[in-house]
């Protein structure tokens, strides 16, 4: 069996991370995998993973070259000839569809996110069968297209346990780690995400600086990566940081390139979307390394936390509640964090589940 896996480009973001993910478990379960995406920093992890890299435009938005690239990829998949092919985005399946069309090979779509209603999003339901990454997006797109219930299926995103574990840190980067931001003997309350608005690193600013009036020893970090559409709102953080005089109390990190180390390092992990998030990636990972989170009351994450078995909730851009919360979580003890998520969120899960929908397809 040979599976190809659509996706704009590999760079860093959660479905490259499940692309990723699939791809490494598939190559070892002997299967054969090949991802086609417009290149990126993650093409040498799949090549090194077992898998194929193919670099092919499935990220512009061009309609002037639509159908040259429609006809190009026809002679990729007639030269390739997989036996499934996976979509993750909306550009991708606009190009698959057309390119398919006669070929008729067997297709699976994900949907990863809550994409707006529209004409252009529809596209991610014209697949042979559909897959979301949480019960809140699958409601969200039966509510918003003409669909039957048993058209769509959930499977989580799952956490590579080899990656993301306790076992894996090593001391000496993370003690670097710890005195290059002075974090020793500090409650460290950290947030993980891009620089976009819909993040709400505000909230969680105003939170600590809340907090760090009653508990001297609380410290914020937020860790994010940023393009450079992004960088506008980066910027306007750090203004928040300096007005507010918490310098000294808040880092913000942008080149952390390995994140098991704020994971290991923190108390709480926070988020604080505006917006319900389709899953909660950095919420999973973060209870991998039994560190508690907090997070807004919607979307993907009313399915990852159970409220004082492994987390909390606050109201959406309420920065006393969150700091409330903050507190609330320090007096609390937890127990088996780490293991109950990778019963429920492991990649060997994820993709177990996922080579039977390719079966079960081809069948």
């Amino acid at each position: 069996m040979h599976i190809i896996h659509l996706i704009p480009e590999v760079n860093k973001g959660g479905v490259e991370n499940i692309v990723c993910s699939l791809n490494k478990n598939i190559n070892s379960l002997g299967y054969k995998s090949t991802v086609i995406s417009s290149g990126g920093l993650l093409v040498k992890k799949i090549i090194d993973d077992g898998g194929n890299h193919i670099e092919f435009d499935l990220k512009s938005k061009n309609i002037f070259n639509l159908i040259k690239r429609i006809t190009n990829f026809r002679r990729i998949l007639k030269k390739i000839n997989p036996t499934i092919i996976h979509v993750h985005s909306r550009v991708p399946a606009w190009i698959l569809y057309f390119a398919n069309k006669k070929l008729k090979i067997p297709t699976i779509s994900s949907i990863h996110g809550f994409n707006h209603v529209s004409f252009y999003s529809k596209i991610m339901t014209k697949f042979d069968h559909i897959i979301c990454v949480s019960n809140a997006v699958k409601q969200y797109i039966l509510s918003s297209y003409d669909l039957k219930e048993k058209e769509i299926d959930v499977i989580y995103c799952g956490i590579d346990d080899d990656v993301h574990s306790n076992r894996n840190v090593n001391i000496q980067e993370l003690n670097y780690f710890l005195n290059k931001y002075d974090l020793n003997n500090k409650f460290i309350v950290s947030s993980i995400g891009r620089f976009s608005s819909l993040k709400d690193f505000e909230t969680f600013i105003k939170a600590i600086n809340i907090n760090v009036k009653k508990n001297k020893d609380t410290i914020g970090v937020i860790i994010g990566y940023t393009q450079k559409k992004q960088s506008k709102y980066l910027r306007k953080i750090n203004n928040l940081i300096i007005k507010n005089n918490l310098s000294d109390r808040i880092h913000v990190i942008t080149s952390l390139s390995n994140t098991s180390l704020i994971y290991k390092a923190s108390n709480i992990v926070v988020s604080c979307s505006k917006k319900p998030e389709s899953f909660g990636l950095t919420l999973v990972e973060s209870l991998f390394f039994d560190t508690p989170v907090i997070a807004t009351n919607h979307g993907g994450p009313l399915e990852i936390i159970e409220e004082y078995k492994n987390g909390l909730f606050f109201h959406p851009q309420n920065e006393i509640e969150l700091s409330q919360k903050i507190d609330e979580l320090r007096g609390l003890k937890f127990s088996n964090i780490n293991r109950e998520a990778k019963e429920k969120f492991s990649s060997k899960k994820m993709c177990q589940e996922y080579l039977t929908k390719y079966l079960n397809l081809i069948n």
